[in-house]
């Protein structure tokens, strides 16, 4: 039988160390007990930095919306496809000189008081937006011309 070594610390494992997984062919995971500890850990972390993720976004979007939080154009109330918009533009520039990507931006804006100028939008109607207005950056020079070079 060949020697079995965990895939991450490259460690030679005895039978004792391997951690038990029945969902493997042979019944046993490629990680060493203690890489599957600091795995399971890590796992714990990011889910409960993903809570905190959400809470935070459910917050600031709460703010920035009168009735329930929903897109103010269509009502679509799904949390996963909201977002925060530049109610005149400009967004991504705005981002750069903040210097804040991702779900810092929703720190960002708690951490500033809930300024005005923004609105919840779904996707959808953010990328529609986008397009009518000429936000796009493929759009800026002229808004008549197809948002993607290869179709009509």
């Amino acid at each position: 039988m060949a020697e079995k070594q965990c895939s991450r610390c490259k460690r030679t494992l005895s039978f004792d160390n391997f951690h038990r997984n029945k969902t493997k062919p042979d019944g046993y995971q490629r990680e060493c007990k203690a890489c599957r500890k600091e795995i399971d850990t890590n796992d714990k972390m990011s889910r409960r930095k993903q809570r905190g993720r959400k809470k935070l976004k459910g917050e600031v979007l709460g703010h920035y919306c009168a009735q329930g939080i929903a897109c103010r154009q269509c009502g679509f109330s799904d949390i996963r496809a909201l977002t925060l918009d530049h109610v005149n533009g400009g967004g991504s520039e705005h981002k750069r000189e903040i210097n804040v990507i991702g779900s810092r931006f929703y720190h960002w804006i708690k951490q500033n008081g809930f300024p005005e100028g923004y609105q919840v939008l779904c996707m959808n109607c953010q990328f529609i937006k986008r397009l009518e207005k000429g936000e796009c950056k493929r759009n800026r020079d002229d808004p008549a011309e197809p948002s993607h070079p290869f179709r009509d």
